[in-house]
């Protein structure tokens, strides 16, 4: 008998009720865990980027670009950890994206933007102060629509006391959309400025002086103290109209010389929901909340808000994250649950009842620390965290059957309870830590991926990691103590008869045709291992040939689909407005045509932006589980009812997809060089032209835009002779045509602003511009006519700039989703860019999600040589060896066989997922990989003969290898055959487990002994070698020395 020695392991095996203890503490902290951490759809993502936007109304966008994008770009560039200064310019305002590496404190980076800007000497002085600003995470959780059958106006007051209420329940931030702003307009028309010889600016400083309260003083001492002030502020028009204004006719009030009137500012954005006027409340949340703890907040509010608006006017409930997240969370669950119940009853079969049962305790408990775990790091518990729990099963169980068959085996060998459990956990530690780490080692580089795809698939290495933590803790410190007690109570029991069969056919397989197939395998090793190869060459081929298709994004379809019709320039918004009716008749249309009997369509949310000549709808379908039509094949139907007129320049259709975003099926390319703007958009439609050519890409367009017609002025020798400058008529143009705001003020709780400008039929009619008024230094007014000569131009709607370089992104939408985007990619960047780049002298990228998918892909590839690494480095400290991990390594590659066989099988696409589910195959591959080259070690140091060995190694390991397999597959099975549209998502990752691990196991047990006798046989040749080289040198030495000793003595 062997004396226990001291230590961790002993002294829990020996204590009676330690063992359960630190297990009540893990399931404790597990609980705590798992009820305090955010429950979201999606990981959270904190983009490091900085948004600016600097206003200069009036500016043309070519001025704006050139004083503001420009200068500013270059200037931005340079900072440190910055990645890409991007930049919009339109007429009136610029917009800048300014993206920084992964690494980058935004907080001193927007420290530093703005020292840079404020530091730019050329800021024109009419431009706004610029609006600097970290992006920072939101996440819409609620889209609520507040409808009426009547206008606007009756329900602004209570879409603004909503807001209110739900600020006041603890919603983060709630914006408004839909809701017209309002305004109050002077209007005065110019023969009255004429008449009272005075400019609008004038008029409008005696308004803002005599609107508005005066403090005088204050009187009185202590409690008698009272301040002294005049009222004589109002935002009613009537008080308006009467205040008094003095002109060089004398005195008069506002309103005999101007019109006065409260209105929605023309050219905002209308929205309708399901036909009716409406307001959208938008409901997001911050990183302090899940959108679960929001929800249980507003679904209470809005049953009671329901009840309590008056006729005519309704609330309905548009999107709610917590619905998605529920769902996700119930579908792996649900499959969660039947995957651990094939797996518990798995291991009942294949162990010994009791061994079993506490394997089977192990799962839960390891899981519920690896929570704990989680929650320490701030973590959420997402859809992506819970799949990486189900694909960790196979961990838990693997870790627990390694030391449970051991000690059972010990204890049947005549070990005493608690020696065989403490034995048993003692050997099995090497190999299972070694295993572990190798785990790690395969998933940690995953962990610093960059980017927003990098943080969004962070959760399955965390989650990984954890569970191998907690699985070690839980079967070497608390499962060895349960067998321990469970061998007491087992020493006279005698195994049932089934388990007797059972054992027997296992050990029949083991010891008659696994035995003899290893055998074989080993004697013809070089045809075993070129199968292998060759399988593995056949699927490549099939990867390279088309038949397994690669797709960078995830189509799983979404409920919803969006259309958008964009106008040319000066669209009036009657023709928008008939438009959006027509495209809702033939949506209804649609509807009916493909399901008769019932509704697909549940809500449609139409937007109109006027001023930027744009139509968007977007259309809630029935979920797509519940419905035989894809999104694809709705759009072509309601495309097929829609009749394009002459003002739409362009029709837009797509789907949200449930794994990417709206450009998830686009191919983008930027174009970009110093070159004039002529050049950009001549070799945009060279570009277009060729890639017109193309069957696979429709919807070609760039994003230039068509700016409106413009007018220029310049200075007549009056105006200089006045000594009035440009600058001074452009100011006071503006004012006449855009207007000058006098006050602002606050009504329902929303600024509104006070402008003066001419009337609105003035402004219209160009004939008018000659005869605006302008004030000369001189104080008199002068029509606008005599002081300017006017040309016109076309205009530029908008210039993009990337770090400092005017460019023009190209855009196409493929027409299939089955189309190979990096085939086409490739040919298009070898083909057509070339001759594009060289006449135009420009440069080009692909952007969007193409360029981030192209990243994410070199970022895999070194993670994956980094996981290489330290899995070698891992296996030569375990097996005290240079050469025996190389039997493993090479085996890893091969796993991938069994990976893209099983996309052919199920008729799956390739997808950055699959890659991610490699990383898996490699880990587990490894682990078994482990405990069967370390018992091949000790059966060699026992003094086995090196075949026998090695076959010997495979037998005892057949079993703990195949259940390895069998237990992560089962827990897998269910998410395969799942069809909803979550489990999309993670469906090819399963795919790439459980193929990919299936074909390892065959591996393992066959090709992995192959590639280990050829690395011995290698060992001994090379040692035969040396030998022979020491021999010789040997044998040389003695012959040379005798010689020495002769020519000394013939010397002498």
């Amino acid at each position: 008998m062997m004396q226990m020695q001291q230590g961790l392991f002993a002294y829990f095996v020996k204590h009676r009720v330690a063992a359960n203890i630190l297990m009540l503490i893990m399931i404790g902290f597990g609980l705590v865990g798992a009820l305090g951490m955010k429950q979201n759809f999606m990981p959270e993502i904190q983009p490091k980027q900085i948004n600016m936007s600097i206003a200069w109304p009036g500016a043309s966008a070519e001025d704006v670009a050139r004083w503001l994008a420009k200068p500013l770009s270059n200037r931005l560039e340079p900072l440190e950890g910055m990645d890409q200064v991007s930049s919009s310019s339109n007429s009136g305002w610029v917009n800048f994206w300014l993206k920084f590496e992964h690494d980058v404190d935004l907080t001193d980076a927007l420290t530093q933007v703005k020292e840079v800007v404020d530091g730019y000497p050329d800021m024109p002085a009419e431009a706004k102060r610029p609006d600097i600003r970290k992006s920072e995470f939101k996440e819409t959780v609620f889209n609520l629509a507040l409808t009426t059958d009547g206008d606007l106006d009756e329900i602004r007051p209570l879409a603004i006391k909503l807001k209110a209420e739900l600020l006041a329940l603890g919603v983060p931030q709630v914006r408004l959309s839909g809701l017209k702003r309002e305004e109050m307009r002077l209007s005065v028309p110019v023969e009255q400025l004429k008449a009272m010889d005075m400019g609008l600016s004038q008029l409008a400083d005696q308004v803002a002086t005599k609107n508005r309260d005066y403090s005088a003083s204050s009187v009185g001492e202590g409690f008698e103290r009272r301040a002294l002030r005049s009222q004589g502020f109002s935002d009613q028009l009537a008080e308006i109209a009467r205040l008094p204004i003095r002109t060089k006719a004398g005195e008069t009030s506002l309103g005999e010389v101007a019109e006065l009137q409260r209105r929605t500012v023309p050219g905002e954005t209308s929205l309708q929901v399901n036909g009716k006027t409406a307001v959208e409340l938008i409901l997001y949340r911050s990183k302090d909340i899940d959108s679960v703890t929001i929800a249980n907040w507003v679904k209470p509010w809005l049953a009671e808000t329901q009840a309590e608006l008056p006729v005519g006017i309704e609330l309905t409930e548009i999107f709610s994250m917590a619905e998605y997240v529920a769902e996700s969370q119930e579908m792996l669950l649900s499959n969660a649950l039947i995957g651990l119940l094939l797996v518990l009853v798995l291991l009942f079969f294949m162990l010994n009842r009791r061994v079993a049962f506490w394997t089977a305790v192990g799962v839960p408990v390891s899981i519920l620390a690896s929570l704990a775990l989680l929650y320490g790091q701030d973590q959420t518990l997402n859809f992506f965290t819970i799949f990486a729990m189900l694909m960790a099963l196979g961990i838990i169980v693997d870790d627990a059957i390694v030391v449970g068959e051991e000690s059972l085996t010990l204890y049947q060998k005549g070990h005493s309870p608690q020696e065989a459990a403490w034995l048993g956990a003692k050997r099995m530690f090497g190999p299972v830590m070694a295993s572990s780490l190798t785990t790690i080692a395969a998933f940690s580089p995953l962990l610093f991926l960059p980017g927003a795809e990098g943080q969004i698939l962070k959760p399955i290495p965390l989650v990984v990691i954890c569970v191998v933590v907690a699985s070690l803790i839980e079967c070497f410190v608390i499962m060895p103590a349960h067998l321990r007690h469970s061998f007491e109570k087992m020493e006279n029991a005698e195994p049932s008869r089934f388990r007797q069969a059972l054992e027997g056919g296992i050990e029949r397989l083991r010891q008659g045709p696994y035995r003899k197939l290893a055998g074989f395998a080993l004697e013809f090793r070089f045809l075993s291992v070129s199968l292998a190869l060759t399988s593995l060459i056949v699927m490549i081929g099939m990867v390279s040939s088309g038949q397994i298709g690669f797709k960078q994004n995830i189509n799983a379809e979404n409920d919803q689909i969006w259309t958008g019709m964009r106008f040319v320039a000066g669209t009036p918004e009657a023709e928008i407005d008939a438009f959006a009716e027509q495209a809702m008749v033939a949506l209804t249309a649609t509807d009916a045509g493909i399901a008769p009997d019932e509704t697909l369509v549940k809500n449609v949310v139409d937007s109109r932006d006027y001023h930027g000549n744009v139509l968007n709808m977007l259309v809630t379908l029935t979920p797509r589980d519940k419905r035989e039509i894809t999104n694809n094949g709705f759009l072509k139907a309601w495309k097929s009812r829609l009749d394009a007129n002459s003002w739409i320049s362009r029709i837009y259709m797509g789907s949200e997809s449930g794994g990417g975003s709206k450009d998830a099926n686009q191919l983008r390319l930027f174009l970009a060089g110093d070159v004039p703007l002529e050049t950009l958009e001549q070799a945009s439609r060279d570009l277009q032209d060729k890639l017109a050519r193309y069957p696979e890409l429709q919807e070609i367009e760039d994003n230039l835009g068509e700016g409106e017609e413009q007018l220029n002025f310049s200075l007549t020798p009056a105006a200089r002779a006045l000594n009035i400058s440009a600058a001074d008529i452009s100011r006071q143009i503006r004012t006449a045509l855009d207007g000058k705001v006098i006050q602002k003020f606050v009504r329902y709780g929303e600024e509104m602003e006070f402008i003066i400008s001419l009337p609105e039929a003035d402004r219209e009619r160009l004939n008018m511009l000659a005869q605006v008024p302008v004030m000369t230094p001189q104080g008199k007014l002068v029509p606008l006519g005599t002081l300017v000569e006017f040309s016109s131009d076309q205009g530029s709607a908008s210039l993009y700039h990337r770090n400092g370089e005017m460019g023009v992104q190209v855009s196409a939408k493929l027409v299939s989703d089955d189309t190979k985007m990096n085939e086409l990619r490739k040919e298009i960047y070898d083909q057509v860019l070339p001759q594009i780049l060289d006449r135009y002298n420009l440069k080009a990228r692909f952007t969007g999600n193409n360029h981030q998918m192209a990243e994410m892909q070199r970022n895999l590839t070194t993670a994956a040589i980094a996981a290489l690494v330290l899995i070698y480095l891992i296996l030569a400290w375990s097996f005290a060896s240079w050469s025996w991990p190389i039997a493993v390594i090479l085996a890893i590659p091969l796993g991938i066989t069994g990976a893209l066989a099983g996309h052919w099988v199920l008729g799956l696409d390739l997808n950055m997922l699959s890659i991610f589910g490699l990383f898996a195959v490699g880990g587990i591959i490894v682990n078994d990989s482990i405990i069967l080259v370390s018992r091949y070690r000790e059966l060699k140091e026992e003094g086995m003969e090196r075949k026998a060995a090695i076959v010997e190694a495979s037998v005892q390991r057949f079993r703990a290898v195949i259940l390895t397999t069998l237990t992560t597959v089962c827990g897998l099975l269910p998410i395969l055959f799942e069809q909803s549209v979550n489990a999309q998502l993670v469906r090819s990752m399963a795919t790439s487990l459980a193929f990919g691990l299936s074909f390892g196991t065959v591996l393992v047990l066959l090709i992995v002994p192959c590639f280990l006798s050829y690395i011995e046989s290698i060992k001994a040749l090379f040692d035969r070698m040396i030998h022979r080289i020491f021999d010789k040198k040997a044998k040389v030495q003695p012959e040379q020395a005798v010689l020495h000793v002769a020519e000394e003595s013939h010397v002498g």
